[in-house]
């Protein structure tokens, strides 16, 4: 199971959630204990960009697209609660409102910005940039049994959006017509999605199901396992997307690649299926750099499509084509 002892806790303020069941062995906290965090120890910013090419095509199907950024909720917190303590089902975590209070929850809500559709016959391809402001550092969890504990968090302040370049040129499949005419349409969490990108993913060949995932961010992208088909998965911010079996299996080392160079912290160094997959892949490496924060897992919602599939994260819809490009929506 590609799933690590460091939990990434996406936290609501004033509300307790439980967490989900550990397979890590070592010291176990009781079932039903609550930890609350009740203290920021320390607390630093910095600035990280993400570029995202995006294509608005008029090919057949005129697209239409937005591109967002979500900051300053508390969906944008997040917080690992070390490799020290064992999660058990019931455990409850909250967090009291000075700490969202400090942080500034719900002082943004992101940005979205709308991405003009080219005439009939032309393709749009947008490079754009997201620039989020993180402010991180560590925090003071306390147990309803009087335990105490350091964690690591992350809070995705505020972002905002750019458009650096804009480049118009001609379909080369102007012709093509909608695949809608002869699918049946697609309902459900995909719905809206799919009537975006249908003349390119084509008709749906199932229906959607739900199946556990790992999500990890990078420095320039993303990496995500599916425990229906125990694959890895890799998106790259500079564009396109790969994919690897998940061979690391329960007694393997926890990091595949320690040196001097990746030391055995996460972040930065991935661990367990994703760090086989970034330490033995060079170019995976090279192409996603250092892990920005620890791997946390989900239900998330797929399906599969003609020419790819779609993945439900926790924030996004991932569009995942055959030819190796991918649209979030």
């Amino acid at each position: 199971m590609h799933f690590s002892c460091i939990h990434i806790l996406h936290l609501v303020a004033l509300i307790t959630i439980p967490l989900l069941t550990s397979m890590c062995s070592g010291p176990r906290a009781a079932a039903h204990e609550a930890w609350t965090i009740t203290q920021l120890l320390t607390q630093g910013e910095r600035v990280e960009s993400v570029t995202e090419v995006v294509e608005v095509r008029n090919c057949g199907v005129a697209e239409r697209k937005t591109v967002d950024c979500s900051a300053g909720t508390s969906n944008n917190f997040s917080t690992s609660l070390g490799l020290d303590l064992g999660l058990e089902a019931g455990i409850e975590v909250g967090i009291g409102p000075s700490i969202a209070a400090d942080l500034g929850f719900n002082r943004s809500s992101g940005e979205s910005l709308d991405l003009d559709t080219p005439p009939s016959g032309y393709i749009n391809r947008y490079v754009v940039v997201k620039e989020y402001r993180i402010v991180s550092g560590k925090v003071l969890a306390r147990s309803s049994t009087g335990g105490e504990q350091e964690a690591q968090y992350a809070f995705q302040a505020s972002c905002s959006l750019g458009v650096e370049s804009l480049e118009t040129f001609e379909c080369e499949d102007v012709a093509v017509p909608s695949p809608s005419l002869s699918c049946p349409e697609v309902s459900g969490p995909f719905a809206d999605a799919w009537s975006d990108v249908q003349h390119k993913i084509g008709c749906a060949i199932d229906r959607h199901s739900t199946t556990w995932v790992a999500e990890e961010a990078f420095q320039n992208g993303w990496m995500y396992w599916r425990k229906d088909n125990d694959m890895i998965y890799e998106i790259y911010d500079s564009g396109g997307w790969g994919a690897y079996a998940n061979t690391w299996r329960e007694g393997d080392p926890y990091f595949s690649c320690p040196d001097a160079d990746t030391p055995e912290e996460s972040p930065p160094t991935p661990v367990m299926g994703f760090g086989k997959v970034w330490c033995n892949h060079l170019d995976v490496r090279q192409g996603l750099g250092w892990a920005m924060d620890a791997e946390h897992g989900f239900d998330a919602v797929v399906q599969d499509f003609e020419h790819g599939f779609m993945l439900g994260s926790d924030r996004w819809i991932w569009v995942f084509y055959d030819d190796d490009s991918w649209d979030r929506k």
